[in-house]
């Protein structure tokens, strides 16, 4: 009899442990998910910073040139689905160039007090901006370029408007099919940049009505503001549904040009 019970205790511990195990090595898959997600999130935007240095440049020869300063911004437009519009600031902070056509009317507007362009002017360097509304009220983030001309006498910024969704999105979502998890994307400020339901893209989640019933949420989003990674949990929709459920989150950060974005990974 005391054999049998220490046999049972025996099978049960082993059972205990390969729970565990089993748990933990789901887990580290996940970390693992999240890593590749959010290194491929930095390449893209990395790429897409790297090819406005050398845009910057192709500019800095013919800036005096509008119309084939003209014909490098539509180009270089066209070339990326998830710029809006691209155009050169000149010192005074007046857009002098805009691609592509429909944002042609926004030529000759002061965006002077846009911190992004006078953080470039000021450090002569790219910033990478949050995401606001923009030209026309649509919701972007901005990369500003100094533009320098042979000689070096800084003139001009070289300023690219981005919709997030859809550079994340390029990455994401080829990542995510048939894998049992989502992927949100958030500014510091908990503006939600991405999110596999379209409806949530651009809203908040401190301050828009649809989260206020989830305090856990919030209370996450504070922690997530905050730390750089982690985990934890909280209570929302199933995806597609308005069934409540318990998710667990775990997330990491991308960082460029003085920018954080949170790539959070739940299921």
């Amino acid at each position: 009899m005391r054999k049998a019970l220490l046999v049972m205790m025996a099978m049960g511990l082993i059972l205990f442990c390969a729970r565990g195990l089993f748990a933990d090595a789901g887990g580290e898959e996940r970390r693992l998910f999240l890593k590749e997600c959010t290194a491929q999130i930095a390449d893209e935007l990395n790429l897409l910073s790297s090819e406005m240095t050398i845009e910057a440049h192709k500019i800095s020869r013919v800036i005096d040139d509008r119309d084939k300063v003209r014909a490098l911004l539509g180009d270089f437009s066209r070339r990326h689905p998830s710029i809006v519009a691209c155009g050169l600031v000149n010192f005074e902070g007046h857009f002098e160039t805009l691609e592509p056509d429909d944002y042609r009317k926004y030529e000759g507007v002061d965006f002077r007090s846009q911190e992004h362009i006078k953080g470039t002017f000021k450090r002569k360097k790219m910033v990478f901006s949050k995401v606001f509304p923009r030209l026309g009220g649509v919701k972007a983030a901005a990369f500003t370029c100094p533009v320098i001309p042979p000689g070096g006498k800084f003139s001009a910024t070289l300023c690219v408007l981005v919709k997030p969704e859809i550079l994340i999105s390029g990455v994401v979502m080829p990542m995510v099919k048939d894998e049992p998890v989502e992927i949100w994307v958030a500014q510091e400020d908990g503006l939600v940049v991405f999110d596999q339901d379209a409806d949530e893209i651009g809203r908040n989640i401190f301050f828009d009505n649809l989260y206020k019933p989830f305090h856990h949420l919030v209370v996450l989003n504070h922690r997530i503001r905050s730390e750089k990674r982690g985990s934890g949990s909280y209570e929302y929709y199933a995806a597609g549904t308005k069934t409540i459920v318990k998710k667990s989150a775990i997330w990491d950060t991308v960082a460029l040009h003085g920018l954080e974005w949170r790539v959070v990974v739940t299921e």
